[in-house]
């Protein structure tokens, strides 16, 4: 499984994971649709196979592609994902295809509708819930305080987070990703 696929001069994950001998990615979560989630997907897309992908469903591809033009050109990047949901479209669901089967493994996947409450990338980021041979981790892309509480009134996201062993900081660890009342429902 991996969780995005941004990348720094020194690592990226297209070169690593084919230098561990890994060549096909069983599950591939894209949690947020920002560059610094997806800037190695060219070569991702070159040179590893990928089972399934999993994203937020509720933004089409043509929708993404007017988001992101409201900043500015897109980045190459960007153009590669588009183009690569277009062809994906019609098997792209959140949860409802047939998953590898990873032993000792759940995951849970959250995310908020893009709909007029959430119309930016951060608050519609998938968010996972994973346990693995009873440790759980909370994997969140980028959402922030009002995406929280978005998530927040879906019960079995409640539920999922409780007792959380470790919960990755949303947005890079900006407070603008930190809802205190979630936090202390988790008990991270």
């Amino acid at each position: 499984m991996l969780w995005d696929c941004g990348h720094t001069n020194e690592n990226r994950p297209s070169i690593f994971l084919r230098k561990i001998g890994i060549n096909t990615i069983n599950r591939f979560f894209i949690t947020n649709y920002d560059q610094d989630h997806i800037s190695d997907i060219e070569n991702l897309l070159n040179e590893l196979n990928i089972d399934v992908l999993t994203v937020n469903p509720t933004i089409s591809p043509d929708v993404l592609r007017k988001l992101k033009l409201q900043s500015g050109p897109l980045s190459s990047a960007m153009t590669s994902l588009i183009d690569w949901l277009h062809f994906m479209r019609q098997g792209l669901t959140g949860d409802q295809v047939n998953m590898p089967a990873f032993p000792g493994v759940e995951v849970q996947t959250f995310y908020n509708s893009y709909s007029n409450e959430f119309q930016d990338t951060n608050n519609v980021s998938v968010v996972t819930v994973d346990s693995c041979n009873g440790v759980k981790f909370v994997v969140t892309g980028d959402v922030e305080a009002n995406g929280w509480r978005g998530l927040a009134i879906q019960p079995k996201f409640l539920q999922a987070i409780q007792n959380a062993d470790l919960w990755v900081a949303s947005h890079q660890g900006r407070e603008s990703g930190y809802l205190e009342p979630l936090m202390n429902k988790a008990n991270p």
